[in-house]
C-alpha cells in the first residue's frame, strides 16, 4: 500500500503498460507461429518452390541488392541455432538421431527464437524480412517436434541458416555445407 506522500510516476507506469504489452504481443507472435504457421508455411512453400525454385517459399528480398544489416542479438540469436545444429550433424548424418534428439533441438530453437524477439531492434524492413525466416525457424521447430518430422525439419533447418547468410549481413558467417545437412 503507498503512503500518502508516495507519488506515482505516470511515465513509468506507461512504460510498463507497454513493455507488458509488447511482451504479451511477442508472446501471441510466437504462439500463432508455432501453432498454426507451420502447416500454412509448408502449403505455401510447396507452392512457391513449385514455381519458383525457392525451397523455402520465404520470398526474401535483399536490401537494394545488399544483404540486410543485423544486430548483436541477432547475430547470438542465429549463431545460437547454427551451433545447436551443428553439434546434431554427426548424428543426423549417421541416421542416429531419436525423436528426444529432435526435441532437444527445438527447445534451443524456441528459446532462440524468443531471446531474437525479445531484444532485435531492426529498422522495419529489415524486421520484416527476418520475421519470414524467423516464421520458418518456427515451423521447423514444430516438424522437430512432430515423430516422424525430424529429418525432414533438420533439411529445412539447413536451408534457412543458408538463406539468413545470403540475405543478412552476419560479419564471419559461416554457412554450413550443403553435404552437411544430406
Amino acid at each position: 500500500m503507498r503512503s500518502a506522500t508516495t507519488k506515482v510516476n505516470p511515465e513509468r507506469h506507461k512504460m510498463n503498460a507497454i513493455s507488458t504489452a509488447r511482451s504479451s504481443l511477442v508472446a501471441i507472435t510466437v504462439l500463432f507461429t508455432l501453432v498454426l504457421a507451420p502447416s500454412a508455411l509448408a502449403q505455401v512453400g510447396d507452392l512457391h518452390a513449385h514455381h519458383t525454385g525457392d525451397p523455402l517459399g520465404l520470398e526474401l528480398e535483399l536490401d537494394d541488392d545488399q544483404r540486410w544489416a543485423t544486430d548483436e542479438s541477432l547475430r547470438l540469436g542465429m549463431t545460437g541455432i547454427r551451433d545447436a545444429f551443428g553439434s546434431k550433424l554427426p548424428g543426423f548424418r549417421a541416421s542416429v538421431l531419436t525423436h528426444e534428439d529432435h526435441a532437444e533441438l527445438a527447445d534451443i530453437l524456441d528459446a532462440q527464437l524468443s531471446f531474437m524477439f525479445d531484444n532485435c531492434d531492426l529498422p522495419p524492413a529489415a524486421d520484416a524480412q527476418l520475421h519470414r525466416l524467423l516464421a520458418s525457424i518456427a515451423g521447423v521447430s514444430a516438424a522437430l517436434r512432430d515423430e516422424g518430422r525430424g529429418g525432414e525439419g533438420m533439411r529445412s533447418l539447413r536451408r534457412a541458416l543458408d538463406a539468413y547468410g545470403r540475405y543478412f549481413d552476419h560479419p564471419g558467417w559461416s554457412a554450413l555445407l550443403e553435404s552437411d545437412a544430406g
